[in-house]
Order: C-alpha cells, then structure tokens, then sequence
C-alpha cells in the first residue's frame, strides 16, 4: 500500500487503540469503549485507504508529458508510464544524448522523446504545437525536471542560485502556464515532483530548499484554482534518493563547490576553510548516504505519481520515505518540524551529517 497521510492516520490510530487495550488489562480504569473505538478508527481509515488506492480509472492510451526524463526518477517514471500502456511525451534536455537513446531503445512506440529544456520557451511551444497537433487531449503532466543547489549562502554564486529557481520553480510555472488549456479540456492532472526539502530546510542547502518551498505553495495555489474546473494537482515529495538521482552525487558537488570557494574572498576563505567547507563536506555526504540508507528503487515515487494520474480520488501530497530502514530520518524531520519548535529544530538539524561542516570560531 502506498504510504499516505490517511495510512499514517490509521495506523497511529490503530496503534493507540490496540495499546489502550493492553492497559485495561494492568489499569481497570481506562475505559475499554475508548480503546475500542480509536482502534476501529483506525482500520477503518486503512481499509478506506485502501479502497481509494484501488480505484484507478483505465490508464492505456492516456497522453502524458513529463520532464526531466533525461536520467533519474524522470527517465524511471518514463518507463514505468510505457509499461502500462499509457502514451508518453519524455521531455528531455538533451534529446540525442544516452538517457534519450536508451528510452527510444528499451521502450514502446508509444513513448516519444522530445527535447524539452523547460528554461526555453520555444522548446515548450515546439512540444506543445506537437501534442496540440497529434493527440485527442493531453490527460497529464509531470513536471519533474530539477537540478540541486548545495552551498553557504555567502558562498553559492547567484548564477547557480537563479538557474536552481529556473528550472526547479520557474520552469514549472512555464510548462503549466502552457499546458493548461489542454488539461482544462480534458479535466486532468497535473503532478508536481518537489522534495521534502520543500517541507524541512537545512544547511547549505538554501537555494534547493527555497526552490521546492516555491513549488510547494505554487502546487497549492494551483490546485485551488484549477479546482472549479475539474483538473487535480498533486504534488510528490521524496526523501533520499539521491542513489537513484545521483544530483547529490559527491562526484557532481566537486567541481562546483571548488568553482564557488575559489571565487570568495580571503576573509571569507577563512571564515570557510577548503578542508572543512569543501573536503569535510563531501566525506560527509558519503557518509550520509551510507548511514540514512539512501534508495535506489524508484518504485514508491512512481506508485504516487501513478496514484496522482488515475486515481479517481488523489491526494494533494505524497511523502515518500528514501529507505528500506523502519525510521525514515527525511520524513521524522517533517513531522518534527511541524510540532516543534524552531530553536528546538535549529538544535536537532545542527548535528545532521553532511551539514556539519563548518566549526565554531
């Protein structure tokens, strides 16, 4: 069953209810209709779940569009989406590259590669004249093209900055602006791939953070808006899974964190030294992945994204654990924000791996 906001209601509610029970055996006074209730709460909040889960509407010969398909969950969702029949436009920024050559290869017909960067204007209307021109309708689309951004704020140069809003934000704002008057026709979908950065910020990580707190509100706003005309958005927030992304890659954040500190002056190079800011950082971002158990298997981002294209009755968000482990660290720092205090956050986030890079003068 895909994990959802419903689930987790149902199963802490179940959880509760089962253990009030166990007390009446120890506390005769805990009332046994109470533990009763929260403990039929909550099944039936799974079993509800599970119905809504079921209730997919026929996918086969449904238009999609997606972005980013180039490499990652994109290229994943790509495959997944031709596998069950469903006709596909993989938006891709290089469309003769490899990931490009091994989608035209390893899939159906119905899938077509199409460049696509989602910065370029005239790219989107090429795409769009395309689908406009050859399909009856356009039934969805997922906007998953993104790029990462990982530094200091007085480090990270503004021009990684404003192509991380570009593309991560703006470039959403461009595809759905375009792409609207098909949806509304056809009374679809639209499926946002944000991160749970968007929900729980952290150090050295201020330009992805506020790009997918921007798609946060924007899928909101949206979703509020096209709500009158049938169409649903939904937005998708995984946790770690950069092993699958690889945008978080050790290999990726070398030569642009060296590129950054070998800009900055020389009272800020002290202020971050190269072995602490660059190669601790780095060290520490392999070990983060090894500790956090980060996932490889994009399965449980393409069930969501899946459930936010057919289900009859989708969820507004998908928070989408990055581990096999019981504890997911992303999604307990979610919740943790949510209740906690800031200054109790800022202590608890303070010691998070790779973050703790920089020592105290």
């Amino acid at each position: 069953m895909l994990w959802t906001s419903t689930v987790a209601a149902g199963m802490i509610f179940f959880s509760v209810g089962v253990a009030f029970t166990v007390l009446t055996i120890y506390l005769p006074w805990v009332p046994l209709a109470t533990s009763t209730g929260l403990t039929m709460w909550g099944v039936c909040l799974l079993f509800t779940e599970c119905m809504r889960q079921r209730d997919r509407m026929p996918v086969t010969g449904r238009v999609v569009l997606v972005t980013g398909c180039d490499t990652g969950l994109g290229h994943e969702m790509a495959k997944c989406l031709d596998s069950l029949g469903v006709i596909v436009f993989a938006g891709c920024l290089d469309s003769a590259g490899k990931g490009a050559e091994t989608l035209r290869t390893t899939c159906s017909s119905n899938l077509h590669v199409v460049q696509l960067d989602v910065t370029n204007d005239e790219q989107i209307d090429e795409v769009f004249c395309m689908i406009k021109n050859n399909c009856k309708e356009l039934w969805g689309v997922v906007n998953n093209a993104g790029i990462g951004c990982w530094g200091a704020v007085e480090i990270v140069s503004m021009e990684w900055i404003q192509r991380t809003m570009d593309i991560n934000t703006y470039g959403v704002v461009r595809v759905c602006k375009k792409f609207l008057p098909l949806i509304r026709i056809s009374r679809g979908r639209i499926v946002n791939i944000s991160s749970v950065r968007g929900l729980s910020s952290r150090a050295l990580n201020s330009g992805y953070c506020m790009s997918k707190f921007a798609l946060e509100t924007l899928s909101d706003s949206l979703r509020r808006e096209m709500k009158r005309f049938g169409v649903h958005v939904s937005v998708v927030e995984p946790a770690n899974f950069s092993l699958a992304t690889e945008g978080g890659a050790p290999e990726k954040l070398d030569i642009p964190l060296r590129a950054d500190w070998d800009t900055i002056t020389g009272e800020l190079k002290s202020v971050y030294p190269r072995e602490e800011y660059v190669e601790q950082y780095l060290a520490n971002s392999i070990k983060n992945k090894e500790m956090c158990g980060a996932k490889k298997d994009t399965t449980p981002i393409n069930e969501a994204v899946l459930d936010g294209l057919f289900s009859r009755q989708p969820c507004c968000r998908y928070l989408i654990g990055g581990t096999d482990k019981i504890m997911d660290i992303g999604k307990v720092y979610v919740f943790l924000n949510w209740f906690l205090p800031c200054r109790t956050m800022d202590r608890i986030l303070e010691g998070d791996s790779p973050h703790r890079v920089i020592s105290k003068k």
